[in-house]
């Protein structure tokens, strides 16, 4: 549903065509700036009327409080969920499509939630005490260190290619194509079209161009034998989102058969997944470039944001508002895609909401996302087990006793690191020792 005050000032815009005279109503403009409605001589401002207008429609249609019938982001959020026929009369079709079969009994479903939680606030706060990487500050808030990452040797990579050896982009896009035949993904956009796929130099030259946001006429600058009105022929009409797709689905394929890139995972029966966001800036018109003065200053640009797995394949892509939150786009690139089945998937913060943990929950995809600021998130537990139930227990993340004995955990720590033991799953027993010890001088 749509904001009715606004609706009717729309109405009334409408039926007047435009032409708007002092008695507009302006009560959805802010108190404060309705005098710039008025000259100096206190003259009504028609074109500062529309200029409110507008800007209050968008900041609406923006907010979901204003609604448009046909259009594919702003229409009411019941548009876009399943109907309540619908779902009374598919409701095991659309469960199983989902694949969220152990789901169809929410009863069930929210009583092994319950279950989990207890278990998970349980297991954390067992291992606060053996995290030697979580320590609470004089504020008592939580500080936690990120661990430094293991070297990795890669000498024999300059064995295999020498030292100093660059190879140029040219040779490894040939390579992969005499792999994959990705070229002939590369079809007319006029699929009807007898036309063959350019030559291989100048998809090439293409793929480098905007791959390397480079640019088409100056790729052309610095290549040999390649005109910029071909060029641009090309990435015009043979370039299209279906081809470049089909083209990396291709590589996907050969990359995910090949032994090495199975090195970088660090579970081989899992796989671990991320995306994150671009800044581009954009010079010419376009549906998603906004502006952002972080970023671009007084210029406009958009955020092409990014799916990756362990094994560095470039599994989905899309091209968004750089004003929009990228949490929204999570679900897109998970489930979306033909090739990459994720157990666990990371964003930082503009990535992460409530919503996209539940979802990917129900998936049987791990959530785990990079919070900035974590020490101000809301911690939730379901109405059977309020707060009190696990501060009674001892087992929750925020537990009074435990904010305010920080520094005896600190202290328990530096003592077990004088002791330097190689054994850190100790630290348990040790601690249990320590404070009995402690208790005793008492």
């Amino acid at each position: 549903m749509s904001d009715s005050n606004m609706i009717s000032v729309i109405k009334n815009y409408q039926a007047k065509n435009g032409k708007i005279t002092h008695t507009a109503p302006r009560d959805f403009i802010p108190k404060n700036e309705q005098k710039w409605l008025f000259t100096e001589n206190g003259e009504f401002n028609p074109q500062m009327y529309k200029i409110f207008l507008f800007r209050e429609a968008a900041n609406h249609i923006k907010g979901g409080t204003l609604n448009l019938r046909f259009s594919d982001k702003y229409k009411s959020i019941d548009d876009y969920l399943i109907g309540y026929n619908r779902w009374n009369l598919e409701k095991k079709e659309l469960i199983e499509r989902a694949n969220i079969n152990h789901m169809y009994e929410m009863k069930d479903a929210l009583l092994l939630l319950k279950e989990n939680l207890v278990e998970h606030y349980k297991k954390t706060n067992e291992n606060i005490l053996t995290n030697e990487y979580l320590k609470f500050g004089k504020d008592n808030k939580p500080r936690v260190t990120t661990p430094k990452l293991t070297e990795v040797t890669s000498h024999f990579v300059h064995e295999a290619i020498g030292e100093n050896v660059y190879i140029p982009l040219t040779k490894i896009l040939s390579d992969i194509n005499y792999s994959t035949d990705f070229t002939s993904s590369f079809l007319h956009y006029s699929r009807k079209s007898s036309k063959d796929s350019p030559a291989g130099n100048i998809i090439y030259a293409a793929v480098i161009a905007l791959g390397c946001n480079i640019g088409v006429r100056k790729m052309c600058k610095i290549s040999t034998g390649i005109g910029a009105d071909k060029l641009e022929y090309v990435v015009r009409w043979f370039f299209s989102r279906d081809n470049i797709d089909e083209a990396n689905q291709m590589i996907l394929e050969i990359t995910d058969k090949l032994s090495l890139p199975k090195i970088y995972l660090q579970k081989k029966d899992s796989l671990h997944t991320s995306s994150d966001g671009q800044k581009f800036n954009v010079t010419v018109p376009s549906i998603n470039a906004t502006h952002s003065f972080k970023y671009f200053g007084t210029g406009k640009g958009i955020s092409a944001y990014s799916f990756i797995d362990e094994k560095s394949k470039l599994f989905y892509n899309s091209v968004i508002s750089a004003s929009e939150r990228e949490a929204g786009y999570i679900l897109d690139g998970l489930l979306h895609n033909k090739d990459i089945d994720s157990d666990m998937h990371s964003t930082d913060t503009h990535g992460y909401s409530e919503i996209i943990f539940g979802v990917c929950n129900s998936l049987g995809i791990l959530f785990a996302p990079r919070i900035k600021n974590y020490n101000d998130q809301l911690l939730y537990t379901f109405k059977d087990f309020p707060r009190n139930t696990y501060e009674s227990k001892g087992e929750t993340i925020v537990n009074k006793e435990q904010l305010e004995s920080y520094e005896y955990q600190n202290k328990v720590l530096k003592a077990w690191k004088k002791s330097n033991p190689k054994d850190h799953e100790k630290l348990s027993i040790y601690y249990q020792g320590y404070q009995a010890s402690e208790k005793g001088k008492k």
